[in-house]
């Protein structure tokens, strides 16, 4: 009889091992880019006896990246779902796996890699893509406003050179600004040019104020223009911003971003300044 009861104590004892929950099993979608987006997510196998809490993909510039670092969360339950990475450095690469946690922890599925390529929005080198050229490079906007109420400067002196108005142009008619020994200020105003020459942002220190369409490309590809429909990436106040294309002596070219238009206005106005780098 005693035999009897212990085997059947041991019969129970392997029958709960048995049934002891475990982590979740599952593995990891593919990484597809989609422009400034990259879409994944996983498939669970097995929620390791134990319902699932929580779910989603975790990612890194290391290898093995776990739910301490960037996640999405997509919801509970079993089955196939989809994750969104957005917010990741272009040509960068990245280490990603999908995760689904229960009550006794967090399984992951196969590590896979992927590297962000370089498009406009994408955030990189300091700022937010606008333009890209057709060898590789490109155009940068600060992420952020450098200055809300900024002089032009050099009202009546016509500035040699800083008549640049195309793509390109920019850093070149900056340069003129500079060099032209007419930024004295006496009204204790800022001038814009001065704000984007002395940036240091990022890690980069070769900032400089657009030019006419250089800041208009930034108006229509990540700002209200909205021509490529990513939105307002750059929180862009909507008021007028400062190019660093000179008309004459007295006037300057701004532009408003509530609506895109451009115009020329006295040097010594007031306004919003957005510094550009190239890469």
């Amino acid at each position: 009889m005693k035999k009897l009861f212990f085997l059947l104590l041991a019969c129970l004892f392997i029958s709960q091992s048995c049934n002891k929950p475990t982590v979740p099993v599952l593995s990891t979608n593919p990484v597809i880019n989609s422009g400034s987006t990259n879409i994944s997510g996983g498939t669970i196998s097995s929620d390791g006896g134990s319902n699932i809490t929580s779910k989603g993909v975790c990612w890194s510039n290391s290898t093995n990246p776990t739910i301490d670092n960037d996640t999405t969360l997509n919801g509970n339950g079993n089955g196939t779902f989809t994750s969104e990475i957005s917010d990741v450095q272009a040509n960068t690469n990245y280490y990603l796996r999908a995760y689904a946690t229960n009550s006794v922890g967090t399984g992951y599925g196969n590590e896979l890699s992927f590297n962000n390529p370089v498009d406009i929005g994408q955030t990189y080198q300091g700022g937010i893509i606008f333009y890209l050229d057709s060898n590789g490079g490109g155009l940068i906007a600060a992420p952020t406003d450098q200055a809300s109420s900024a002089e032009w400067g050099c009202f009546g002196t016509e500035i040699t050179g800083a008549d640049g108005s195309a793509i390109g142009t920019g850093y070149q008619n900056t340069i003129d600004i500079q060099n032209s020994n007419c930024q004295t200020n006496i009204s204790g105003n800022l001038i814009a040019s001065d704000v984007c020459e002395d940036l240091i942002l990022n890690g980069y220190s070769d900032w400089y104020l657009p030019s006419k369409d250089e800041l208009n490309m930034m108006y229509q590809n990540i700002g209200n223009g909205n021509a490529l429909g990513l939105g307002d990436l750059g929180n862009f106040a909507m008021d007028f911003y400062w190019t660093s294309t000179e008309i004459d002596s007295n006037y300057a070219c701004k532009q408003i971003f509530s609506i895109g238009v451009q115009g020329d206005y006295c040097k010594f106005g007031t306004y919003y300044v957005r510094a550009i780098r190239a890469f």
